[in-house]
C-alpha cells in the first residue's frame, strides 16, 4: 500500500511538470531577450536531453549576433568560432540583466586567426606602455588568466625607447639613485632587476684590504661620494705632501689615478708629463 502511494505522487509531479513546467521546475527570471519565450520552455529545453545547441542557433544565427545591438562594446566574433557550445558561456535564468548570463568565455574555441588577433575583439590598452609595444599579446598574457602570471619581456619594445627605462619605472628616491640620469643598464637588466650588476672595478677594484663594507670609503651610505682619508697612512696633509713631489697638486679624486690596492699601479688618466712639469716649475719658482 506504501508502494502504491509513494508511485502514485510520483506520477502526479510528472504530470504537473509536464502541465505545468514553468510553474514547476522554473529556476528563476529569464533575461530581458528572452520573455517572450518565458512560458514555453521547449523553445530552449529538450525534455530529458537538456539543452542542445541547435535550440539556440534556430534562434540565434552566429553571423548575426551583436549587429542590432547599440553597445560600442559588443563583441561580433560568433561567426568566427570553430565549435558551437552556447552553454559554455551563457546561461539564463539569472535575471533580466543579460550581462548576468555570460559566464568565462572559452578561447580553445575560435580559430586560430582570431586566438591570435586579441584586438580583433578586445580594444587594446590605451597607456602609454601598450602603445609602444611591437608584438603580440600572447607573449606576455594568456587567455586562461589575462592579469595574473604576466611575464612581460622589454625586447618587445620599440628599440628607440627600450633603454629609457624611466619613460614606465620611477627612480628609486635613495640618494645615489638620484644622481644618475637614465642609464639603468648600466647596473640592472630587464631580464632580471635585482640584484644589481654594479661592475665596481670599472672605478676601483675591491681587491685586498679594499674588500669591506660600503660605508667604510662611502660614508653615511652616500653613494655618490668617497673619501680614502680613513685608513692606515691616508690623511690628506700626508697624502698631498707625497703628491706635491710628484708635481701633483690636486688630489680630491684619488680613483681618477689609483684603481686598485697596488700603490704602483697608477694610471694619469690623460695628464700630459708637460703639465706636470709646469705646475712643479711654478711651485720652485713661488719658493725661490
Amino acid at each position: 500500500m506504501k508502494k502504491l502511494y509513494i508511485l502514485g505522487i510520483l506520477i502526479a509531479v510528472i504530470w504537473l511538470m509536464i502541465r505545468f513546467p514553468y510553474a514547476m521546475s522554473n529556476p528563476g527570471k529569464l533575461s530581458a531577450g528572452h520573455t517572450s519565450i518565458s512560458q514555453t520552455c521547449e523553445s530552449c529545453h529538450q525534455y530529458f536531453g537538456g539543452i542542445p545547441d541547435s535550440k539556440c542557433l534556430a534562434c540565434h544565427k552566429p553571423a548575426e549576433i551583436g549587429k542590432d545591438s547599440t553597445n560600442p562594446k559588443k563583441i561580433l566574433f560568433h561567426e568566427g568560432l570553430t565549435a558551437y557550445s552556447c552553454l559554455s558561456c551563457h546561461t539564463d535564468h539569472k535575471g533580466a540583466n543579460p550581462a548576468l548570463g555570460t559566464s568565462h568565455f572559452n578561447h580553445s574555441v575560435l580559430t586560430s586567426s582570431i586566438l591570435n588577433n586579441c584586438s580583433s575583439c578586445h580594444r587594446p590598452p590605451a597607456d602609454t606602455l601598450h602603445n609602444h609595444l611591437t608584438a603580440a599579446c600572447g607573449n606576455c598574457h594568456t587567455t586562461n588568466n589575462w592579469k595574473s602570471g604576466v611575464s612581460f619581456d622589454h625586447n618587445m619594445i620599440e628599440a628607440s625607447l627600450r633603454n629609457e627605462c624611466q619613460s614606465c619605472h620611477k627612480a628609486p628616491a635613495d640618494n645615489y639613485h638620484q644622481s644618475i640620469t637614465n642609464n639603468c643598464q648600466k647596473c640592472h637588466s630587464s631580464s632580471k632587476w635585482v640584484p644589481s650588476t654594479f661592475e665596481h672595478a670599472a672605478y676601483f677594484r675591491l681587491d685586498k684590504d679594499h674588500n669591506v663594507s660600503c660605508n667604510t670609503c662611502h660614508t653615511n651610505n652616500v653613494l655618490t661620494t668617497y673619501t680614502c682619508y680613513g685608513c692606515h697612512e691616508h690623511t690628506e696633509s700626508r697624502m698631498l705632501e707625497k703628491h706635491n713631489e710628484e708635481g701633483i697638486y690636486n688630489i680630491t679624486n684619488c680613483a681618477s689615478c689609483h684603481k686598485s690596492a697596488d700603490e704602483h699601479d697608477i694610471r694619469w688618466e690623460g695628464r700630459e708629463n708637460k703639465d706636470r712639469k709646469t705646475e712643479k716649475g711654478k711651485k720652485e719658482e713661488e719658493e725661490d
